[in-house]
């Protein structure tokens, strides 16, 4: 899932009109197997932009995350701003399909 200010003409591609230093996005990914912790996990994302001067460019952002077993233990070692940041795109998001009830109630539980 993707949250934030842009456009999605299919399921993998975010099209934004500009971009700069105060701007955010947030993505969940989800993942059906299983991990392991020896392993870890590797997440690369692409940036495609047009430079002021109309110079075509490629940002590429690559990523190595260790898993853990103990839920307890990504929330010890989180950035606080980084979390709220998200659960609050996520609630906005939804609440263009549920009632504000029902988003409360998914933050609380």
């Amino acid at each position: 899932d993707f949250f934030g200010s842009f456009y999605m003409a299919n399921t993998t591609d975010m099209e934004l009109a500009g971009l700069n230093s105060d701007m955010s996005l947030a993505c969940e990914i989800k993942h059906d197997d299983k991990l392991n912790d020896e392993d870890g996990v590797y997440i690369q994302a692409a940036l495609l932009y047009t430079s002021v001067s109309g110079q075509r460019r490629l940002r590429i952002s690559n990523l190595s995350l260790n898993t853990c077993d103990n839920m307890g233990e990504p929330y010890r070692n989180c950035d606080l701003d980084t979390i709220v940041n998200f659960l609050a795109k996520q609630s906005i998001s939804k609440l263009m399909e549920t009632s504000p009830k029902q988003v409360k109630e998914t933050l609380m539980s």
